[in-house]
């Protein structure tokens, strides 16, 4: 039986084929969001652009939920044409990143967070992704990816993890020495992301890979320990939060002596905060305090995560 993401893979072929030589692409993905988040140059859509985007939208899954299937079948055509040799840089190269722009720029748009038409920015990053692996261009890819942190569609967000997780899988080293320089130079949402991408376990096969990740979260939980008290109730310190817990968790399970080593050094820091990541993401490990037991500062464990 053929899976759904074969049939979408089938579907987009010739449609996203066409759109990558619609010949008013550039100038379409040259345009500018307006307050009402329309494209000023739509008027230089053509119809190629159109079709490819009325099959994304319409196999969205959403309101209800995005297809991960129709999103993993995009990365898979996207890295076909990136990648085949007999194309001419023009199209694998110029213009995937001309309709990749042309998508982007919708994770500022004014758009309900479930609106089928978020499928757009959402497959955008993923294909950014992509496209910086293909041409050796993880600096600028990450970048890319990094610059949609701010938007205020969860969905993009997610798939800008995503898009994370495929340069890592496929480029680990170049990728992971830029998560590392926004680990230093990035926002609390960029530090969210940086954080969530390296939080999957079937990236830390390797233990090389595994310290890696371990190393990266230092920096972001020293980051964390510098943000001001106050500020820790806001939801973008919120979601750097839960993703740091996450990675803790998973990064522990791959490197487990040397997690928890590490783990133990970050409760010396004396930060509440910090400790209660640490207690609540190795509940199961030693250094977590047993049933009925306290925090180090006296409080009772509440159970649930962050």
């Amino acid at each position: 039986m053929t899976s759904a993401r074969e049939v979408h893979r089938a579907a987009l072929r010739p449609l996203l084929g066409a759109a990558l030589r619609a010949p008013n692409l550039r100038l379409w993905a040259g345009g500018y969001l307006t307050v009402a988040g329309r494209r000023i140059d739509d008027r230089a859509k053509d119809g190629e652009i159109a079709d490819l985007e009325d099959y994304l939208i319409d196999h969205s899954g959403l309101p209800a939920q995005l297809d991960d299937d129709l999103l993993a079948a995009f990365a898979d055509e996207l890295r076909a044409v990136c990648r085949d040799e007999s194309l001419s840089l023009r199209i694998s190269y110029n213009a995937v990143a001309w309709l990749l722009e042309g998508w982007r720029f919708l994770a500022d748009a004014p758009l309900p967070p479930d609106a089928p038409r978020v499928v757009l920015p959402c497959c955008a990053v993923i294909g950014a992704g992509v496209h910086a692996v293909a041409f050796r261009a993880a600096a600028e890819g990450v970048r890319v990816l990094m610059r949609a942190a701010s938007t205020p569609l969860s969905l993009v967000r997610e798939a800008v993890v995503r898009g994370l997780r495929l340069m890592l899988a496929e480029d680990w080293s170049h990728t992971m020495y830029e998560l590392r320089r926004y680990a230093h130079i990035g926002s609390v949402l960029e530090h969210a992301l940086a954080a969530a991408a390296v939080s999957e376990a079937g990236l830390l096969t390797h233990r090389a890979d595994a310290l890696d990740a371990l190393d990266l979260l230092h920096t972001l939980m020293a980051a964390f320990r510098r943000l001001d008290p106050r500020a820790r109730s806001d939801p973008e310190v919120e979601a750097l939060r839960q993703a740091l817990g996450q990675g803790i968790s998973t990064v522990a399970a791959a490197v487990p002596e040397t997690g928890l080593a590490v783990a133990r050094a970050w409760l010396t820091w004396d930060d509440p905060d910090i400790s209660q990541m640490v207690y609540q993401s190795l509940a199961d490990r030693p250094l977590a305090p047993g049933p009925g037991r306290p925090w180090p500062d006296g409080r009772a464990v509440s159970p649930g995560k962050i």
